[in-house]
C-alpha cells in the first residue's frame, strides 16, 4: 500500500532507522487491534512503541479528531510528551494538544476551536473535562487509549481513581477502544487489568534489560 511506503520512509527520515527490541514486540500487536501491555526499563522506546502503529491507523484512515486519548500522571511531563509526539506527528499530518490544570485559556480555547487528532491529559483532569459536552461528543468516537507511567498509578487510592474515569468514559464512548498501558515495571498484571478495566483478553509484551554500563579507568601517567 502507498500509505505504507509513505509512513515507512518519513519514520526514516525522522531517524527512525532501527526498531528497539521492544518496538519490535509490540507494534505487530498494537496493529492487530488488540489491548497491550507494555513493560520495559526507561529509555527502551516503549512510548514510540505505543504511539507509532496508532499514528499509522490515523494517518492511513484519518479518523474523527481526538481519536486518541493519551493519560499521563503528572503534568509536569505532559508538555515533554507533547514536544516528543508532535516531533512525529508532524511527519504525518497528526496534531497533538495537551489538557490539563494550567493549561491556559487560549490553549483551552485552540483545542475546541481546531480539535487535535491526539489529546494529551491527566486522569485528574479527565475527570473534569468529561463532564463538558464538547469533549463528550468527541469522546463518544475515540478509538485509542493510551495509559502511561502505569507504575505510577497502581496504588489503591489512584489506582482506583483511574478505573473508575475509564469506566465513565467507556459509558460516552460507542464502540470499544483499544487500550494500551506503558510502564517500567509491573508486579501484578491483574491489578494492571483491573485498573485498566480491561474485561478482556490484553498481550502483555516485556522486556528486562539491564543496560551495560561501560567504566574507563583513567590512569595517569607518572
Amino acid at each position: 500500500m502507498q500509505e505504507d511506503v509513505v509512513f515507512v520512509d518519513n519514520l526514516r527520515k525522522l531517524g527512525y532507522e532501527k526498531l528497539t527490541p521492544i518496538q519490535k514486540l509490540a507494534i505487530p500487536i498494537i496493529l492487530k487491534g488488540n489491548n497491550t501491555l507494555i513493560i520495559a526499563p526507561t529509555g527502551y522506546g516503549k512510548t514510540e512503541a505505543a504511539i507509532i502503529p496508532i499514528f499509522y491507523r490515523i494517518f492511513a484512515s484519518r479518523p474523527q479528531e481526538i481519536s486518541t486519548l493519551y493519560i499521563t500522571p503528572l503534568k509536569a511531563l505532559n508538555r515533554d510528551l507533547e514536544s516528543r509526539l508532535k516531533r512525529l506527528g508532524e511527519a504525518f499530518g497528526i496534531s497533538i494538544k495537551t489538557r490539563h490544570g494550567d493549561t491556559t485559556p487560549k490553549e483551552r480555547k485552540e483545542i475546541v476551536e481546531k480539535p487535535p487528532d491526539v489529546l494529551i491529559t491527566t486522569p485528574e483532569s479527565l475527570q473534569y473535562i468529561i463532564l463538558n459536552e464538547f469533549y463528550r461528543k468527541y469522546f463518544a468516537n475515540l478509538r485509542w487509549i493510551i495509559v502511561d507511567e502505569l507504575q505510577e498509578m497502581l496504588d489503591e487510592k489512584r489506582g482506583y481513581e483511574l478505573s473508575v474515569v475509564l469506566q465513565r468514559l467507556k459509558r460516552v464512548i460507542k464502540g470499544t477502544p483499544q487500550i494500551i498501558g506503558i510502564s517500567a515495571t509491573i508486579g501484578n498484571i491483574e491489578l494492571a487489568k483491573k485498573y485498566l478495566d480491561i474485561n478482556g483478553n490484553v498481550e502483555v509484551v516485556k522486556i528486562d534489560v539491564t543496560k551495560e554500563m561501560e567504566l574507563k579507568l583513567l590512569i595517569p601517567r607518572p
